[in-house]
C-alpha cells in the first residue's frame, strides 16, 4: 500500500516519495509489536510530541526578536517546562508494562519482528 502511494507522489512530489520509501521499514513497526489496543491507539499518532511543541509554540510565539541562541535556549526550556505541568497521562499507561516487555527482544532486522537478540 504505501509503495502504490510512493510511486503515485513520485511524479509530482519526488521529495515525499522519497521520505515515504526511507522510512517504509519503520512505518509498521508498532503493528509489529502487538501491543495492547490502548496503548497502541495512543503510540499510532504523533500526539504526544505535537502536543508539547504547540505549547511551546504558543508561549514563543509573541516573540519577535530572537536577540541570540541563548536566548532562544532559555525561553524554549521555559516554555517546555511551563507546558509539562498541563501534561496529562498517556492513554493506555496501564499498559507501558507490555512495552518494557516487548522491547528488550524486538529485533527489527527479522521478518516477524520479534526475536532475541
Amino acid at each position: 500500500m504505501a509503495s502504490l502511494l510512493a510511486r503515485f507522489l513520485e511524479r509530482d512530489h519526488e521529495s515525499a516519495a522519497r521520505s515515504l520509501r526511507e522510512g517504509m521499514s519503520e512505518m509498521f513497526t508498532l503493528q509489529r509489536l502487538k501491543l495492547p489496543p490502548s496503548l497502541y491507539k495512543c503510540l499510532a499518532t504523533t500526539n504526544v510530541i505535537e502536543s508539547p511543541q504547540g505549547g511551546v509554540a504558543r508561549r514563543t510565539g509573541n516573540v519577535t526578536r530572537w536577540r541570540d541562541q541563548e536566548m532562544v535556549e532559555r525561553w524554549v526550556a521555559s516554555a517546555w517546562l511551563l507546558t509539562e505541568k498541563h501534561f496529562r497521562k498517556i492513554d493506555g499507561h496501564r499498559n507501558l508494562w507490555a512495552l518494557a516487555t516487548i522491547l528488550p527482544s524486538y529485533n527489527p532486522n527479522t521478518s516477524g519482528g520479534s526475536s532475541v537478540r
